[in-house]
C-alpha cells in the first residue's frame, strides 16, 4: 500500500507539473515566431492554453493511474529509461485526446495553432520521461532511508535468511532493521554491538531466546516471519503475542512455496493448470499477511489533511503565545523557552517532542529522586506540587498552554491532532508486549484519555484500555468529537495538573 501511495503521488505531480511547464515553454517559443495567436492579451492566452492544458493533465493522470498503476513488477523494481519513456507516451496519448476534445467543444482559437499542440506534446514526452526516470531512481536509492519507510524486522532460519533478505531488498519502501535466527543459539558476546554477525549486509540481532524482546523494544512496522513448517507451528503462540503489540505480521507459507515451485516448472506446458493467486507475494515468495484493522486509505488521507489544517492553526496560535509566554519563561529560569524531549512514536520510532518549558533546567536530572512520590500506577510519572515546576510553569500547565508547540510535531508528521500520548523512552523500556499496541498509530496532541479525566486517571492500565478503545473505534467523526471535547476541557481546566 505504501508503494502505491508513493507512486501515485510522484506520478501525479510529474504528469501535471511537467505538462504545465511544457505548455509555458511552448508559449515562449511560439509567440516570438508569430505561431500562437500573437494578437491576444496575455490573460486571454493563459485562459485558452494553460487552463485547458491543466484540466486535461489532471483527467489524463486519473485515467492513466487507474488503468496502469500497481502491477507487481512496477512496484518492486526501478524502471529503466525505456519504461519511463513508455509511461510518458501513454500518458501523453490520454492527455492529447482529452485536450483535443476540450478545445474542439469549447471552439477554442488555439486549435488553429497545430504548432502548439505538437510542441507541447513533444516537449512533454521528453520532460516526463526524464523526470520519471530521475525520481524513480532517486526513490529506489533513498526512500528506505527516510522517515516514511516501512521498518521491517525479519524472523527466519539460517538456511532461509539470504533468500528472504534478497527479496525484501527489492522493495524500495522497506527498511530492514535486523534479522533474528530462531534455529540457532548465539552467544551474548556475539550479539553485542560491534561484534555481531551480518547476513547480506543485515545485522543478526537476536536468536531464538531473545527475538521477542527485540521486537518489543525496537521500532518496527512489520514482522516478517519466514521459517519452515516445523518452526512456524512452534512460533504460533509467539505470533499471538506479536499481534498484541499492534504490528503487522507477514508469514511465509511453506506448502505454497513448494506448490509454486511446481507451477514454475510447468510453465509453457499446455496441460498446466491455470491458477489465480489470491495470496500476497514478495517476488516469488507467497506470504500470508496478518494485519490489525486499519482505516481505508481515503480516511487516512482525510486524517492527515485534518492534521495539516489543525497544525497550521495551532502553529499560528503558538507564535502568538511565544510573545506573551516566552519572555516570562526565560526570565524566571534562564534558558530556552522550549522543552525538547525524546518521545516514542508510531511503532517505536523516536522523535523530538516540543513543549513550552514549564520546569527548571535540571528537571530531568531531579526526576529520579522524586520517583517515590509518583502518583501514577504504572509507567507514567505525575506528582502534585512537583518542585521542579516554575511559577509560570504552573500557570501554563493548568491552562495546557505548554502543549501548543506540539502542533509543530503535527505538521512535521511525527504526531497527529488526535491519537495516543507518546511515552518517554524510559517508560517505553518498561512496557509489556500488549502495551506496545497503543503505539500502533501516530501519537496525538489530545486523545480519548485526555477527555476522559486527564490527570484524574492514575491507573496506566486504564490509559492503555482507553487508547486501545480509540484505535479499535477510530473514525474522522470520533476525532472531531474528541477535538471539540478537548477545547471544552481546556476552558474548564478539568483534570489539568
Amino acid at each position: 500500500m505504501k508503494r502505491l501511495r508513493a507512486e501515485f503521488t510522484y506520478n501525479t505531480l510529474v504528469f501535471i507539473l511537467c505538462t504545465l511547464v511544457s505548455g509555458i515553454v511552448s508559449m515562449f517559443i511560439l509567440i516570438p515566431l508569430g505561431k500562437l495567436a500573437p494578437g491576444q492579451l496575455a490573460r486571454d492566452l493563459v485562459s485558452t492554453t494553460l487552463i485547458p492544458l491543466f484540466f486535461a493533465s489532471v483527467i489524463a493522470s486519473a485515467v492513466y493511474l487507474t488503468l496502469s498503476l500497481g502491477s507487481e513488477n512496477a512496484r518492486y523494481a526501478k524502471i529503466p529509461y525505456y519504461a519511463a519513456f513508455r509511461k510518458s507516451i501513454i500518458f501523453n496519448f490520454y492527455m492529447l485526446a482529452v485536450w483535443s476534445v476540450w478545445l474542439l467543444l469549447a471552439k477554442n482559437d488555439i486549435t488553429r495553432s497545430r504548432y502548439y499542440l505538437i510542441f507541447v506534446t513533444v516537449i512533454n514526452i521528453i520532460l516526463i520521461s526524464i523526470s520519471l526516470f530521475v525520481i524513480e531512481n532517486h526513490s529506489v536509492r533513498n526512500f528506505y532511508k527516510g522517515k516514511r519507510a516501512t521498518l521491517v524486522g525479519v524472523v527466519t532460519t539460517e538456511a532461509r535468511a539470504e533468500k528472504i533478505l534478497a527479496a525484501l531488498k527489492k522493495d524500495w519502501t522497506r527498511k530492514i532493521v535486523g534479522v533474528s535466527l530462531v534455529d540457532v543459539d548465539i552467544p551474548d558476546s556475539e550479539l553485542e554491538e560491534g561484534a555481531m554477525r551480518f547476513i547480506d549486509g543485515i545485522p543478526v540481532v537476536a536468536d531464538q531466546d531473545h527475538y521477542l524482546e527485540w521486537i518489543r523494544t525496537h521500532a518496527m512496522d512489520e514482522i516478517m516471519m519466514y521459517v519452515d513448517g516445523n518452526h512456524l507451528y512452534k512460533l504460533t503462540e509467539d505470533m499471538l503475542e506479536i499481534e498484541s503489540m499492534g504490528a503487522r505480521i507477514l508469514t511465509g507459507l511453506p506448502m505454497l512455496e513448494n506448490y509454486n515451485a511446481k507451477l514454475v516448472e510447468l510453465e509453457g506446458d499446455p496441460n498446466a493448470p491455470v491458477i489465480n493467486h489470491e495470496v500476497r507475494y514478495l517476488s516469488s515468495i507467497p506470504l500470508l499477511c496478518l494485519t490489525p484493522g486499519q482505516p481505508r486509505i481515503r480516511y487516512q488521507i482525510e486524517k492527515r489533511l485534518l492534521d495539516i489544517v489543525g497544525g497550521i492553526v495551532g502553529c499560528i496560535i503558538t507564535l502568538i503565545l511565544m510573545i506573551f509566554i516566552g519572555i516570562p519563561i526565560m526570565i524566571e529560569s534562564p534558558g530556552s523557552m522550549f522543552f525538547k524531549q525524546d518521545r516514542v512514536g508510531k511503532n517505536g520510532r523516536i522523535f523530538k517532542m516540543y513543549k513550552f518549558r514549564s520546569m527548571y533546567k535540571d528537571a530531568e536530572a531531579r526526576k529520579a529522586e522524586l520517583m517515590e512520590q509518583n502518583e501514577m500506577d504504572g509507567f507514567m510519572f505525575k506528582m502534585t506540587d512537583d518542585p521542579r515546576i516554575t511559577k509560570i510553569g504552573k500557570f501554563i500547565r493548568k491552562t495546557s498552554i505548554d502543549e501548543f508547540p506540539q502542533f509543530i510535531n503535527v505538521l512535521k508528521g511525527d504526531m497527529s491532532l488526535v491519537g495516543t500520548r507518546p511515552p518517554t523512552v524510559d517508560e517505553y523500556k518498561q512496557y509489556s508486549s500488549y502495551h506496545k499496541r497503543r503505539l500502533s498509530i501516530k501519537p496525538g496532541v489530545t486523545g480519548l484519555w485526555q477527555v476522559s479525566g486527564r490527570s484524574d486517571i492514575t491507573d496506566f492500565e486504564e490509559i492503555v484500555r482507553l487508547d486501545c478503545e480509540y484505535i479499535d473505534n477510530w473514525s474522522i467523526g470520533l476525532d472531531l468529537k474528541i477535538i471539540l471535547q478537548t477545547i471544552g476541557v481546556l476552558f474548564s481546566g478539568e483534570g489539568a495538573k
